[in-house]
Formats: C-alpha cells, structure tokens, sequence
C-alpha cells in the first residue's frame, strides 16, 4: 500500500533533542530525510521538552547528540551532561551524597552523578542559555516512562521528549547505565548547544515498548541507529501522524506528501503483521537492524 515510503517522521522531543530535540528511521538510502536532534523538541524553563510534530528524535532541540533522521513517531533530541568520562563511556546520572562536582556557571548542584539537592528534588538545568542548574522537585516516573516535567521523574532523571532520562557527559558516547543508549547534546530553539544539557536515550523494544517505555511509545533513531522510548500518540495504524503522533508499537512514515503510521515487524516473519499483510523491508539499508535481527514495516 505504502510501496514507495520516502523516510520515516520522527516526533521531536527536545533537542536527544530540541527531545530531547529526536532521530528516526529512514526509508530507503537516497531519500532518506535525515532526523535533526533540534526536531525532538524544544526545552522549557521548567526542565521539560515540548515535542515538535515533525516527526524527528529527541536530540539538538534542546537535547540530541549530533544525529540525523526520521522518527517513527518520536521527536529529535539532543543531550549533554556534564561529567568524566569512563573507559571512552558517558556515566548516567545517579544520585551521590559525597563530594559534590556542581556544575558552571551558578555551581548550585550537580548533575553526574546526581549530589547536591534535597531528598525528593533533582538537579536539573533550567536556563537554555546559560546551562544554569536549580533544585526541582522529584516525582515517581521511572526511567523511559512518560513526562510532562522534570516533577513527574523520579530523583535524578530529567524529562526530555516526554520521556524520563538521566544526564550523561560526553555527546556522541554510549551511556553506562543500565538500559540506556548513547549520550546525546541538547540544542536550544536557536540551534545552540545548551550547555550541561546533556541526555541518555533509553534502549526498548519496537514491537513492544510497554515493559521500558510504559506508557510512552518506542522509536529508533536512524542516525544514532538507536531505539528510544518518546511519547506515544492516538493515531492508529495508517492514520495521519502529521499533527498527532503514533499509537504504540507504530512509526511515523513520510510516503509521498502524506505522512501515516505503519506498523513495526521482524523481516522474515509475517506473525507481527495482521491478516493479509506481509512485513516488508521498505526501509532497505535504513532499516533498524538490533540483536541481529532486521525490523520492516506491515503492509498489504
């Protein structure tokens, strides 16, 4: 149906970006439309991401390594955080009650590891130009689950492109935390790195993203050639995904001038696909490949 798929959208989170700002998967090599991290999203004052509809991941927005790509329903986003580097591995935040590094220019706190705020409060970095941290209140939502704000993740995760993520150190590198991806730079609406905004993108499963992602939906970022969880969407299967994001376990795919949600299934197998669909590897060399396994899209 959709035969001559051009890329996929990536929703844009600030920055892994704008998520973040976001990166996507892309349809075949020529026309593939690269993920722009400032297309995740832009950050706001109160340390949360607003997501674009174009469909990129998380990534220069306001947090995104320097990647490129379409997102399958996330948003671009760019991260960056503060920190030493380990073995040539960016370390994820955690929360440490010792020697506290704070962090230029305000040193109010510190951001890896996690130190220098009160029980229930995460340090966050709330000025987009300036890179400035503040203590901010704490909530309960795991990593990769969904945000509006820095409040809803619990202590030391920060919330970009709807997603709870920790800080990294060093954009480009692959964060050591458990569950996590690569470290990627967080990008102001000016396409500026916003300085200490740096963040992990979170590993999950496309096919099923509930048991990382809970409620939030599964991307891969074609540039980073990386999964990541993004906030889910309404829009069902072949629906419109130019102003709404996918449902679970869809991506955003640009065919033609319409953008519609596919569905993700395991090349070599038509058990992820429904009645009469065949999974087809529309996105030829684009196509996400993980644990050996190659991943195309259900259609008729």
């Amino acid at each position: 149906m959709y035969s001559k798929v051009r890329a996929l959208r990536g929703l844009s989170v600030v920055g892994v970006a704008g998520l973040f700002a976001a990166c996507a998967v892309g349809t075949p090599a020529s026309d593939l439309d690269p993920l722009q991290p400032a297309d995740r999203g832009t950050a706001q004052a109160d340390g949360s991401t607003t997501e674009n509809n174009s469909g990129e991941p998380p990534g220069n927005t306001t947090p995104d390594a320097s990647p490129k790509g379409s997102d399958s329903g996330g948003a671009t986003v760019d991260s960056g955080k503060p920190g030493s580097a380990d073995s040539g591995k960016a370390d994820a935040g955690g929360v440490d009650a010792g020697n506290c590094a704070t962090v230029a220019p305000n040193n109010l706190c510190g951001l890896i590891p996690q130190c220098g705020c009160a029980a229930k409060q995460t340090c966050d970095v709330t000025n987009y130009t300036s890179g400035a941290t503040s203590c901010v209140s704490s909530g309960t939502s795991p990593q990769g689950n969904y945000c509006k704000t820095t409040a809803d993740c619990a202590t030391g995760l920060t919330c970009v492109g709807g997603a709870c993520r920790p800080y990294c150190s060093t954009a480009g590198q692959a964060c050591t935390g458990s569950g996590l991806g690569d470290c990627i730079q967080l990008t102001n609406t000016s396409s500026q790195n916003i300085p200490n905004a740096k963040v992990c993108t979170v590993t999950c499963n496309l096919l099923s993203p509930t048991s990382v992602c809970g409620a939030n939906n599964c991307t891969y970022w074609q540039d980073l050639k990386k999964s990541d969880c993004i906030e889910a969407g309404s829009a069902l299967e072949y629906g419109d995904c130019s102003v709404n994001f996918c449902a679970k376990g869809l991506v955003c795919v640009r065919s033609g001038l319409s953008d519609v949600c596919m569905k993700w299934c395991r090349v070599g197998t038509n058990s992820d696909c429904g009645l009469a669909q065949t999974c087809q590897n529309l996105l030829g060399a684009n196509a996400p490949l993980m644990s050996g396994t190659t991943y195309g899209l259900c259609d008729y």
